[in-house]
């Protein structure tokens, strides 16, 4: 399988205070993911909500893979900022990371 390049680990970035977060959704599943400034590789879907947001002031919206389709994570946006919060064990890594 041919792996699509999603995002660069120079984009991980701080939200809240750290780049890492573990959630918790209304449904129980856990998510552990990683924030990023960009992600090209990404497909943001459907109309963004701020219905059981994790980062208060921050509509969200799913993303999948733009490739396999798989979904990776959420897209967050306020009126001021954006950034993707991607599932850490849906992604893989071609080269050195900054963690």
């Amino acid at each position: 399988m041919r792996r699509h390049l999603v995002i660069h680990q120079a984009q991980r970035i701080a939200v809240n205070g750290a780049a890492e977060h573990h959630f918790i959704n209304p449904l129980g599943l856990r998510f552990h993911i990683d924030c990023f400034r960009e992600a090209p590789g990404c497909v943001a879907l459907g109309a963004a909500t701020m219905e059981h947001t994790w980062f208060p002031g921050y509509a969200w919206r799913a993303v999948q893979c733009g490739n396999c389709e798989i979904h990776l994570g959420w897209m967050f946006a306020s009126s001021a900022d954006e950034f993707d919060g991607l599932i850490i064990d849906r992604l893989t890594s071609a080269g050195p990371t900054n963690k």
